[in-house]
C-alpha cells in the first residue's frame, strides 16, 4: 500500500520541520 510510503514521507517531513524549528530556538 502506497499509504504506508506517504505516512513515512509525512513523518520524515515534520521530523525535518521539528528539527529547524528547535535549532531555530536554540
Amino acid at each position: 500500500m502506497p499509504l504506508d510510503s506517504t505516512y513515512r514521507y509525512h513523518k520524515l517531513k515534520l521530523a525535518s520541520i521539528s528539527k529547524r524549528k528547535f535549532k531555530g530556538k536554540r
